[in-house]
């Protein structure tokens, strides 16, 4: 028989209504599944590790992403491989541990902690170690400052070392000599928190009050101000007026916006560097422990012993809340080159997430 041409595809008109209600019900499914799966914003486990046991007081990132440096509250420091998540290193602190931070270029860790002997016979009994990571041996050691430290990190272009206080003084080290190059006291008596921009030309010194039991410690003063320094230190730029004092402070990747973290008024607020004018304020965040700039107009915050939340900041709208997955929160770290996020946790559990789902629009 010949074969039939041009025969028009026609629909079967005896499918049922229960049929058509089926494939209506999957195709909800589906664009439910996409939108809440494929096109939100997420983050994806690279690995968690429980090899602290303690509460996590310090995380800190290498410049590409591949190193991470975690130290718990008895002085237990790791060095760790993110690719792998296996541990390169273990440090322990000589004495009462406040923080530690990795070289942009991964080799050398500083440890900030006190010696106790020189703080009981009335001594600045503040040092800061350096390790080489390669070998594991301590390479120098800086000093001297008073009390605990509450802000360190090494300069972006590898120049330096930058330190914050509850003696409310910034420094500046000079890593080849030991030796402080540069300071700004900042009050008496009060923590410290300092950022410093992309291009390293210019830090953000804010400080707060301390904190006991979820209140503000009686009897501590501290200026409501945030103060803007070109990398020197030696000119202040710019100065803001800040009621309630800041407790966490970061750049933006493109260096056009500064984020205050205010635990008073659990607020965040966002600063055009251009101008140093108040661009937008997040209200009722909770307590900020970290802001992560995902993109320029994405931060992630993090909130101390609470979780995190994504912001738009076009509009200041919340993108998502991630608070199951990120847990009970006591520091962050950011990689803003490999878009890895780090969590620190009072369980003393160390966690790193592939954040580069976080730019997805939802």
């Amino acid at each position: 028989m010949p074969r039939e041409r041009n025969k028009k595809f026609r629909w079967d008109t005896s499918v049922g209504w229960d049929t058509c209600v089926l494939i209506l019900l999957a195709l909800v499914g589906l664009y439910w599944y996409i939108c809440a799966f494929v096109l939100s914003p997420s983050l994806t486990l690279k690995f968690t590790a429980a090899a602290h046991g303690k509460s996590i007081e310090s995380l800190a990132f290498d410049s590409q992403g591949t190193r991470l440096v975690s130290g718990d509250i008895r002085g237990r420091v790791i060095v760790w491989d993110v690719d792998s998540g296996k541990e390169q290193l273990r440090l322990q602190s000589p004495g009462p541990f406040f923080l530690s931070a990795i070289s942009p270029g991964g080799n050398t860790v500083a440890l900030a902690w006190i010696d106790d002997d020189l703080a009981e016979r009335g001594l600045a009994g503040g040092r800061i170690s350096l390790f080489d990571l390669a070998s594991g041996r301590e390479t120098s050691v800086l000093q001297a400052y008073e009390g605990g430290l509450t802000s360190l990190f090494f300069a972006s272009d590898g120049s330096g070392l930058i330190s914050g206080g509850y003696d409310g003084i910034v420094r500046r080290w000079d890593l080849a000599s030991g030796k402080e190059t540069a300071r700004l006291v900042a009050g008496p008596s009060y923590p410290v928190v300092v950022a410093q921009s992309p291009d390293s030309k210019k830090l953000a010194v804010g400080c707060g009050p301390i904190w006991q039991e979820g209140k503000q410690a009686p009897g501590h003063r501290y200026t409501e101000l945030i103060r803007i320094l070109d990398a020197s230190m030696q000119k202040e730029q710019f100065t803001l007026d800040y009621p309630g004092g800041a407790r966490a402070a970061a750049f933006s990747p493109d260096g056009t916006m500064l984020a205050t973290g205010n635990w008073r008024s659990e607020t965040v607020t966002f600063w055009d560097t251009t101008n140093w004018r108040e661009k937008l304020t997040i209200p009722s965040v909770g307590p900020a422990v970290g802001i992560c700039f995902i993109e320029p107009d994405k931060v992630l915050i993090a909130r101390f012993a609470e979780g995190s939340s994504l912001w738009g900041l076009s509009d200041g709208r919340k993108l998502g809340d991630f608070s199951e997955r990120t847990g009970n929160i006591s520091v962050v770290a950011y990689c803003q080159k490999a878009k890895l996020l780090a969590i620190g946790g009072h369980d003393g559990k160390v966690t790193v997430f592939d954040a580069s789902g976080l730019t997805k629009s939802k």
